[in-house]
């Protein structure tokens, strides 16, 4: 409610100013998120933390690898133990012909 009269009011004093009515007012457009994210401070902020940060994410990729491929190696054992016929079954049916 109150960002709605504070809107209001804006609309109505622009309306009501000379400069207004004689068409010498320019509106713009700023992308906020673009500025910040291409200033100057905040691309040496962003360089310093991806320094900073460099040799954990490193350490981390490494980890993520060596657990994808450990699970991995754990599923196919295990899918091969599964589906694989157990000794005593091939044993008796080779038995009992």
């Amino acid at each position: 409610m109150n960002k709605i009269s504070l809107a209001i009011a804006a609309v109505a004093l622009l309306a009501s100013s000379s400069t207004f009515a004689a068409g010498d007012v320019k509106i713009g457009l700023v992308k906020l998120d673009k500025v910040f994210k291409e200033a100057a401070p905040a691309v040496r902020a962003q360089k310093k933390l991806e320094k900073e940060f460099a040799a954990r994410d490193q350490e981390l990729q490494k980890l993520g690898s060596r657990r994808a491929i450990s699970s991995h190696c754990w599923r196919r054992k295990r899918d091969h133990e599964r589906f694989r016929p157990s000794r005593q079954g091939a044993e008796a049916g080779a038995a009992d012909p």
